[in-house]
């Protein structure tokens, strides 16, 4: 059963309680613009997507840690960790 999540907030605390539900809400409401930022630095649709993927899984292993205002954890250091 799907749990009923309406914002970041609720999203990231179902996300910390192991919730898959709340992590899949958080990916679905940040991956299209995140993907368009990794775009334009990347300049590579494929490098795009595994500096995404990387991200989203760094932000699930440290879920416990992340501020509710977790969406503005950056893929920058992934950017620039891609690009050297």
């Amino acid at each position: 059963v799907m749990e009923k999540i309406k914002d970041f907030q609720t999203a990231v605390e179902a996300a910390k309680k192991n919730s898959p539900d709340g992590f899949a809400w958080l990916y679905e409401k940040t991956y299209r613009e995140k993907y368009y930022i990794a775009i334009k630095y990347m300049k590579n649709e494929a490098e795009a997507e595994d500096v995404l993927q990387d991200a989203y899984v760094k932000a699930w292993q440290k879920i416990g840690t992340l501020a509710e205002h977790w969406r503005i954890v950056t893929i920058r250091f992934c950017l620039v960790d891609k690009s050297n």
